[in-house]
């Protein structure tokens, strides 16, 4: 959680196919990204929250997404250039299990303890410093 990672490749074949099939709602990423996990994906997968940092304008916001080992689908943006940073992840029997008991997503705002916790905080200092390289062209 909050740590510094290598950016997977997201598929955006599999994240517009599956933002088709499922008629995502826009600004509705928390809700969407569980939707394609419980309904597309399988138990590879787990549900992220943290930041993305877009590139054009520069900035960062609060996201969710889904990932497995090897690549990332993100439902509500499938076809955007991001930067993915988590602050938190949950399999997916967590996921579906919360789901089940009606869990408030997303869990980074209904959770006052996680949202004070070093994990959100490394979280978005990573995604501050994300924009500040973007913003001196270190990062293309």
């Amino acid at each position: 959680m909050g740590e510094q990672k290598t950016q997977k490749e997201k598929n955006i074949l599999k994240s517009k196919d599956f933002s088709t099939a499922l008629f995502v709602q826009h600004k509705q990423c928390w809700r969407n990204s569980i939707l394609a996990l419980i309904t597309c994906l399988d138990e590879e997968w787990n549900y992220h929250e943290g930041f993305i940092v877009m590139k054009n304008p520069i900035i960062f916001l609060e996201h969710g997404w889904c990932e497995s080992e090897e690549e990332i689908v993100d439902v509500t943006l499938p076809e955007e250039n991001l930067i993915y940073v988590t602050a938190v992840s949950f399999s997916y029997e967590d996921t579906y299990e919360n789901v089940v008991n009606e869990w408030n997503i997303p869990f980074l705002q209904h959770t006052s303890s996680f949202r004070n916790s070093r994990y959100f905080f490394e979280a978005l200092q990573q995604a501050q410093a994300v924009c500040e390289q973007h913003k001196k062209g270190v990062i293309v």
